[in-house]
């Protein structure tokens, strides 16, 4: 019994641990010589709960080239997203940077971008998320009084307090 007990324990705490732990990701190219730095890490975007994605806000200029990458240390990489070569964001045709701006990188690590994401793992957007953005990618449901009565709208369709379809 005790074995039993000091074995749940112990699972219990290296479940724990594991789920505290979260990869880091920077946003590595032309613009810092290649190098991981704590300056380019990327952000958990918290208005996507479906897929685990992460943003940066960065400054390109015309002509430059980027990955996403991990570290465990914060200085060495340890994996490349794309990995390869020749497979720069703005190296290949279609990526090209050719204006010189503000721009979000948004990266997803399990490569399940739209097919407008590079390689389903990069989408790069000119200039920084809005307020309406986020507003817009949390909205699931929305509660509000109609007539007096509490009614859920969620998809299109209104429901009642009891969740019950108002037609």
């Amino acid at each position: 019994m005790k074995k039993v007990l000091l074995f749940s324990v112990m699972m219990m705490a290296a479940m724990t641990m594991n789920a505290v732990e979260s990869s880091i990701y920077y946003v590595i190219g032309s613009m810092n010589d290649w190098k991981v730095s704590e300056t380019y890490k990327m952000t958990k975007y918290e208005p996507n709960t479906e897929q685990e994605e992460y943003f940066f806000v960065v400054d390109l200029v015309a002509g430059a080239q980027f990955k996403v990458c991990s570290s465990e240390n914060g200085t060495d990489v340890k994996t490349w997203y794309p990995d390869g070569t020749g497979n720069n964001y703005g190296e290949k045709e279609g990526t090209k940077i050719t204006e010189a701006g503000k721009y979000t990188v948004y990266f997803r690590p399990n490569k399940d971008g739209n097919d407008d994401w590079y390689e389903k793992y990069i989408y790069l957007a000119k200039g920084e998320p809005t307020a309406i953005e986020t507003v817009e990618a949390t909205v699931k449901s929305q509660k509000m009084f109609d007539n007096g009565q509490l009614v859920i709208i969620r998809d299109g369709k209104t429901y009642n307090a009891l969740c019950a379809e108002v037609k």
